[in-house]
């Protein structure tokens, strides 16, 4: 029998920041393929910079905190493992797969993969994963992570070459279908070593030195002139950036300061990360509807051009939240395996490593 922990809340906080980090990027994404307007530059300067330092934070981090929740996940049964951790994961992929391909039926979807013919919605369910990846990236890693628990410096080793390797365009053509052997070291971390996450200290000098590090890291990956050294700047700037956060998060819990929204964001994070793309999308399909004058007029000015990332981002999160409330109330196995539907309260949806049971 597994004892009960201590829910850490500097981790919910730190998955919540992830997930809106998630959808902000998907914001600028959908922002810069609309061509009815175009934002106030100097607005548009000061977002694609947070959104370049943010790059190199926001997915390492939503792995490392899935593994360090994973840690202890994986050392029960491989029949628990594989029927609440890799089914479960795979079987809400299919899910929002389809529901995906029929809203994009629906609603236009420039620069966003969505299927159109029955080939190529195979290709997705199986070896070319769509934005929905990270389900499929955990529903594997659980495996990979519980049948290396025994070696766990090999399979970190490999994982850290495979990384590395991905990162650095070294791998075959293949492997370009999916970010998943990019970002395996970091979940394996988080599992393997969750002493490391926990040896970092809640101080204002670690913290400033990771923002500065990350900083500096992200001037650098701009001017690197191949992609060995692009990867080395990637890599110490994750380093640094995830230190800054995850240390600043623990003083502020440290002093009773830490932000509650994101610690409930970070408990609920499913329902935004399977509707946010949909949700990006159908904003910019409605402001197409405007007229182009219009939109310029109502978005392009300087007030609304600075706050509209925030804003809609905010928007999206709210949206896909309300969204759980009313269609897993109807269709709760959108959410949850069906199999899985009496383990835990329906009320628990964080995304997949569903804290320390």
């Amino acid at each position: 029998m597994i004892p009960p922990v201590r829910r850490e809340l500097w981790a919910d906080s730190a998955r919540g920041l992830a997930i809106i980090a998630v959808v902000l990027g998907h914001v600028f994404l959908q922002e810069d393929a609309a061509a009815q307007w175009s934002m106030w530059h100097p607005a548009q300067a000061a977002w694609t910079e947070l959104r370049d330092l943010l790059l190199p934070v926001r997915m390492p981090l939503f792995f490392l905190i899935a593994g360090y929740f994973a840690s202890r996940v994986i050392r029960r049964p491989w029949g628990t493992v594989l029927r609440t951790r890799t089914f479960g994961l795979y079987y809400l992929y299919v899910v929002w797969l389809l529901a995906q391909t029929v809203f994009f039926l629906f609603v236009p979807h420039d620069g966003t993969a969505a299927a159109t013919t029955a080939r190529e919605l195979a290709a997705q369910l199986t070896y070319a994963p769509t934005n929905l990846w990270f389900l499929v990236a955990l529903a594997v890693y659980f495996v990979v992570a519980k049948a290396g628990v025994r070696v766990a410096p090999v399979a970190l080793g490999a994982a850290a070459w495979l990384s590395w390797s991905a990162f650095a365009d070294r791998l075959p053509d293949i492997f370009d279908r999916t970010p998943m052997p990019e970002y395996l070291v970091f979940f394996l971390v988080g599992a393997y070593a969750p002493a490391l996450l926990r040896s970092i200290r809640g101080s204002v000098w670690l913290t400033t030195a990771g923002m500065l590090g990350l900083s500096a890291g992200v001037a650098a990956m701009r001017d690197a002139d191949d992609r060995m050294l692009w990867t080395t700047w990637l890599t110490l700037s994750t380093v640094a950036g995830v230190t800054a956060v995850v240390s600043l998060l623990k003083l502020l819990e440290a002093n009773g300061l830490l932000p509650q929204l994101t610690v409930w964001i970070g408990r609920r994070t499913l329902p935004i990360y399977v509707a946010q793309l949909p949700l990006a999308v159908a904003v910019e399909a409605l402001i197409d509807l405007l007229p182009p004058g219009v939109a310029q007029t109502l978005l392009g000015n300087p007030l609304v051009s600075t706050v509209y990332p925030l804003l809609v981002t905010a928007a999206i999160v709210g949206a896909g939240l309300l969204l759980h409330a009313a269609v897993g109330r109807v269709a709760p196995w959108m959410y949850r395996a069906p199999w899985l539907q009496r383990e835990t309260s329906p009320a628990a949806v964080a995304l997949i490593p569903v804290g320390v049971r």
